[in-house]
């Protein structure tokens, strides 16, 4: 993949609000810092120039002081002086204005004895002052401010009362008087001290004004700096904690998807575009039987004939391909064993362009399905008979009552004539087997009504065998009831009862030959409830097992071949199911298998009748 849909990729995966977020944080962060760092350059760019206005202003008063020292000074001296100083760089100007403001000296001659008219000002908002030294003296207060005289550059100007001599008890003004008192036109410079004056001096700021806008500048740019880095850290956080919980996601998918594989009913192969083998799920191992192969097998070696030329079939360029794929039945026969599967091809798209593609094949096996079709399609062949049985069973139920009727009829009459009466009394049996016949058929082809109860299962199970006392004590078979007093359950006891008889009546005529005990045990088993009623009589045959829920299927002369049937419809109604089991020669079990929900606890009051 190329570097320039990489990017594309990430700036168009970049969330809008983690940049709105970015730039919430950074933006009064950086800025306030910014302006905060140009507003010290610009209080110390002024402090600069305050000191050294201050500076120039005391070594002014320094020379002012040394001249009056000297015994020839005179006043012209002042102005020499300050002309002197003036000459300094990056001093615009400078001049000394007395309380009445007329100048007594500047560094501009020719405005001497000129008046202006801000002398003396105090403080205000636009005239910031600062103290040098002395603070409790109002005469060493420092005032500066910044003129701008259209559109030349401005002048910062320092101010300050003009103080030749600071203390009056110094030698300088000792001299001073001395030399008055012995030359009067002297006088004069006694009085400079006395005066309330005002020294000012006016400083250029251009070379100030740059190196601060540069600074400006400069602060600028590293901020600007600052936040592209602040802002691509944060990104940095975010996009990492994206990408770590993408990753993770995508483990856990992959983990997911390869449990999935790992697990589905379904034959899984992946093969390159060359035919050989990548990967195979253990299904499919299990489907084709076979070992695990390597990876790099050629398909021929791996698939049975009849999928390897299917596979080996496959048009790469067909739209189907990219689609759902196409799918096609096979029969294969493996190891002796011949299995109707269900084959699969789709196309497996790689993840960048340097994959190499492949394709995928998958196997279903329909032997299961083909099973439940004919199990339907028996099923529905059963339905229709036995409501076709039914109606019969209807119509013939009306001649057999007037059968049973005139054999009866015909019995009484002939009452003295044993071998009519017997041949009557043979006929009204034969009638009430046809018409049990027909009670069941009527039963097998009705839905099953339940009226549930709780009921005491031993307690029935007790009352069932009672009722087949006799047939077993006939047959000298010995019956055990070992259901548990203790267990109680919700169901349709006429039905159960029912179920029970059929079961009861099938082990005895299994055992009657043989002999035996038929022996009734309960089982709680994952939570649900398992009925036992084991024989030890022939068995059943291997054959005719799967065959005993079958409607009129009996291996009894005299079963109608409904019994199991109907005992399976009543489980089934119960949401329950009959398993059997059988040893040829030893015996045979039944299990009847209740859900876990019909299964009551010590507060259910069984039905006692």
């Amino acid at each position: 993949m190329s570097k320039e849909m990489l990017s594309g990729r990430f700036w168009a995966s970049l969330p809008p609000w983690v940049v709105a977020g970015a730039s919430l944080v950074l933006f009064p962060l950086v800025g306030f810092a910014t302006f905060n760092t140009i507003q010290s350059q610009k209080e110390s760019a002024y402090r600069l120039l305050l000191e050294k206005g201050a500076a120039l202003i005391r070594a002014f008063e320094a020379g002012t002081r040394t001249g009056i020292a000297t015994a020839h000074w005179q006043g012209f001296r002042l102005q020499h002086l300050l002309e002197e100083t003036a000459k300094q760089p990056d001093i615009r100007y400078l001049f000394v204005i007395r309380e009445n403001g007329s100048i007594i000296a500047h560094s501009q001659p020719e405005r001497v004895g000129m008046k202006i008219q801000q002398a003396l000002l105090p403080p205000s908002p636009e005239i910031r002052s600062e103290g040098i030294e002395h603070p409790d003296s109002t005469r060493n207060i420092l005032y500066w401010r910044i003129l701008q005289n259209g559109d030349n550059p401005p002048v910062f100007e320092v101010y300050r009362p003009f103080l030749p001599s600071p203390n009056e008890d110094s030698l300088i003004q000792q001299r001073l008087r001395m030399l008055a008192s012995m030359d009067p036109s002297l006088g004069s410079l006694s009085r400079l001290n006395q005066e309330n004056l005002m020294i000012f001096i006016g400083l250029d700021m251009h070379n100030v004004e740059r190196a601060r806008t540069s600074d400006m500048w400069h602060s600028l740019l590293m901020s600007g700096m600052m936040l592209l880095v602040g802002f691509a850290g944060i990104v940095f956080i975010l996009l990492f904690q994206s990408f770590q919980l993408t990753r993770t996601t995508l483990s856990r998918v992959r983990a997911f998807s390869n449990h999935l594989v790992e697990n589905m009913p379904m034959g899984l192969l992946a093969f390159d575009e060359k035919l050989m083998l990548k990967t195979l799920n253990p299904f499919a191992e299990k489907l084709l039987c076979i070992d695990p192969p390597r990876p790099g097998t050629p398909a021929k070696k791996v698939l049975p004939a009849p999928l390897f030329d299917f596979l080996a079939s496959a048009d790469f360029s067909s739209p189907l391909m990219d689609g759902e794929g196409f799918y096609r039945e096979i029969p294969c026969t493996l190891k002796e064993k011949t299995l109707h599967l269900e084959a699969g091809l789709s196309r497996i798209y790689p993840d960048t362009e340097e994959e190499p593609g492949g394709i995928m094949l998958l196997l279903r096996d329909l032997s299961e399905i083909d099973a439940l079709r004919k199990e339907i399609l028996r099923n529905q062949r059963l339905v229709t008979v036995g409501k076709l049985a039914a109606g019969v069973a209807h119509e013939i139920r009306n001649p057999l009552s007037s059968i049973k009727g005139f054999a009866t009829l015909f019995r009484q009459r002939q009452g003295n004539n044993p071998e009519e009466s017997g041949i009557a009394d043979i006929m009204i049996q034969e009638v009430d087997r046809l018409n049990r016949v027909v009670g069941q058929l009527l039963d097998f082809s009705k839905p099953v009504v339940l009226s549930k109860r709780c009921i005491r299962i031993r307690d029935l199970v007790e009352a069932t065998l009672q009722l087949v006392g006799s047939l077993a004590a006939d047959a000298k078979l010995g019956t055990e009831n070992r259901i548990s007093k203790d267990l109680l359950m919700s169901l349709d006891e006429d039905r159960i009862r029912q179920v029970f008889l059929n079961l009861f009546l099938n082990a005895m005529d299994a055992m009657k030959d043989t002999g035996g005990t038929l022996t009734v045990t309960d089982i709680i088993l994952d939570g649900k409830v398992c009925i036992e009623i084991r024989d030890t009589g022939i068995g059943i045959d291997e054959h005719a097992l799967p065959h005993i829920f079958d409607p009129y299927f009996t291996t009894r002369s005299s079963g109608t071949g409904l019994g199991l049937a109907i005992a399976h419809n009543i489980m089934e109604a119960h949401c329950g199911k009959i398993v059997v089991s059988s040893i040829p020669g030893q015996g045979s079990t039944f299990t009847l298998i209740f859900s876990g929900k019909d299964l009551q606890d010590a507060s259910c009051h069984p039905h006692r009748g």
